[in-house]
Parts: C-alpha cells; structure tokens; sequence
C-alpha cells in the first residue's frame, strides 16, 4: 500500500540523511521541521557524548523573516542556565542569514586568516 511504502521510505531516507552526518564534518542546518530540529538534537548529543567533535554548528536563516532559530538558541541558553546542557554548546551554535558568517565560523575554528 501507499502507507507501508512511505515507511519503508521514510525509515531509508531517516538511515541515508544519519549517514551523511556520520561523514560530515560542519553541520548545517537550514529552516526545516520537525526532522531537522530532530536531527540538530541527535548532533548536540552526540557532540556531547563525545561521539561527534565539538565543531560549530550552523543554524542557518533562509526565511525572509529573520529569528527562525530564536526559540532553539533561548531553549539551549535556558538549558544550560539550569545545568541540563553544558555551556560549550552555546559556543558552538552559530545562527546567520549570511553565508559569509558560515565562512567566518569555519575560519575561526580551524584557526585559518
């Protein structure tokens, strides 16, 4: 059926995308939803289990309305305030419209001109 195919789907594409960030060495995530704020939860906890590196990790803004990533960055700084996340997560978290502060991110974490 049309149900049993879109699992089937859903759960290869849930491995392939798992995958890539196996791979991946800067995460970045753009304006998504409830799969890319899953996926951003399952890098900072592995960052913090010492599976990932602790690399910068890029909220990317594509809307035109700014502040998409306001309410993850307020929810992880509220985290971190009461001792459930620790505070280096804060400094890993860029969040930008523009792709040169990707570049800029980049550059500063592997220490480059």
């Amino acid at each position: 059926t049309d149900v049993d195919f879109c699992q089937v789907f859903q759960s290869t594409c849930r491995h392939s995308r798992q995958k890539w960030f196996e791979v991946a060495s800067f995460p970045i995530f753009n304006v998504g939803g409830l799969g890319s704020l899953e996926e951003l939860g399952i890098t900072l906890c592995n960052m913090k289990l010492s599976i990932l590196e602790q690399v910068p990790v890029i909220l990317f803004d594509t809307e035109s309305r700014k502040g998409y990533w306001n309410g993850i960055d307020q929810q992880i700084h509220d985290m971190i305030h009461h001792g459930r996340a620790p505070a280096w997560i804060q400094d890993n978290i860029v969040i930008t419209d523009d792709p040169q502060g990707v570049i800029d991110a980049y550059r500063t974490r592997l220490q480059l001109f």
